[in-house]
């Protein structure tokens, strides 16, 4: 394998390590209701911690920072929490056998297990709809492909084949299409396919891409956001699955990324260092109604709360980075993790429907 291509592979890894980066048992959510006083008391908020003397662990807790819980407590490194889409178990990545791979959990933090056993590391996992697969970014000593794993039986199907590097995957939250970048004619692409591998075909040009990359599908399934960088430019765009129409949607010499979709895809939420400092902004699909959200400095990697009504991200404005969350009612902010201990990757559970 040629040094760019190694390079490529950890990728993945760097945005947690270099970027960012008690034993209750989980509260399973069934709803995330705006007005319900006790949904800021369940842990629905899961994470990876530099833990003090050793590497990261896979962290839950709720909004309002009580019932911290350590999920993981291994001294391997465990990094990249995923919520499966039921919010009962979590897949993440973690070097505890040797290689990195890609494990599961329950969502209390029983039952783990290697789902990729792959020959020299997996990342990257996605679950899919319905919580029976999940694809990942596997390395072998030939190549860099795109694998799906059945979780019933563990069974592995190779999906891109060696056709070139191909990275970055992520199952539709709705039918059967799984979207990745590949670098197979030359240059990086994104690409979709069905979650057999067939009908593999590009949908844009992707260029200066790097671990801070965006790739979100819309909640309908019908458009990808994703970020790509001109010269002096790095912008977020939205390119239409079915008919191929690309829409820059951010269009500033600044560089925007690091961008998530509101629950009914009709807003978008996104980093941006256009005032000098990266900080969060808020635009409604179509580009229009842009919005300063929040009130801080050096906010990174937004994500929308299941209703939409909060936006958790990253900051480092005390010194290490420290989950925080805004609601949009009032613009008001909430520090989760007072702790300095630097956290990485917040994600909420999902929604049960």
């Amino acid at each position: 394998m040629n040094a760019r291509r190694k390079a490529l592979c950890w990728i993945s890894l760097a945005v947690y390590c270099c970027l960012f980066g008690c034993r209750d048992k989980a509260v399973v959510i069934d709803q995330d209701p705006g007005n319900d006083p006790s949904a800021n008391q369940r842990q629905n908020i899961a994470f990876g911690r530099l833990v003090p003397g050793r590497l990261f662990d896979i962290f839950v807790v709720s909004e309002n920072g009580v019932d911290l819980t350590n999920l993981t407590d291994h001294p391997a490194s465990d990094l990249n929490p995923v919520w499966s889409p039921d919010g009962r178990q979590i897949a993440f990545e973690s070097n505890r056998g040797g290689p990195t791979d890609v494990y599961v959990m329950m969502a209390d933090g029983s039952n783990v297990k290697n789902v990729s056993r792959i020959e020299r590391r997996a990342v990257e996992p996605s679950w899919s709809p319905d919580a029976t697969s999940i694809v990942f970014q596997g390395e072998t000593v030939v190549a860099v492909d795109i694998y799906r794993v059945k979780l019933n039986d563990l069974s592995k199907q190779n999906l891109t084949r060696g056709e070139g590097t191909n990275i970055f995957p992520r199952y539709s939250p709705v039918g059967t299409s799984i979207a990745f970048l590949s670098d197979r004619h030359g240059a990086f692409g994104l690409y979709v396919m069905d979650e057999e591998g067939n009908g593999q075909r590009k949908l844009a040009s992707i260029a200066g891409f790097d671990a801070t990359f965006t790739l979100k599908w819309s909640p309908d399934g019908s458009k990808i956001l994703y970020s790509s960088s001109a010269p002096n430019m790095r912008d977020v765009f939205i390119v239409d699955v079915f008919t191929g129409r690309i829409q820059n949607l951010t269009n500033h010499p600044a560089d925007d990324f690091g961008a998530d979709w509101s629950y009914d895809g009709r807003e978008i939420v996104f980093q941006s260092n256009r005032e000098g400092i990266s900080r969060l902004y808020k635009i409604n699909a179509d580009g229009t109604g842009l919005l300063r959200i929040g009130t801080g400095n050096d906010e990174w990697f937004p994500s929308f709360s299941p209703t939409s009504k909060r936006v958790l991200f990253l900051s480092s404005r005390r010194g290490a980075y420290e989950i925080w969350i805004v609601d949009l009612a009032g613009m008001i902010e909430t520090l989760v993790t007072p702790t300095l201990a630097s956290d990485r990757t917040p994600r909420w559970r999902p929604a049960r429907r």
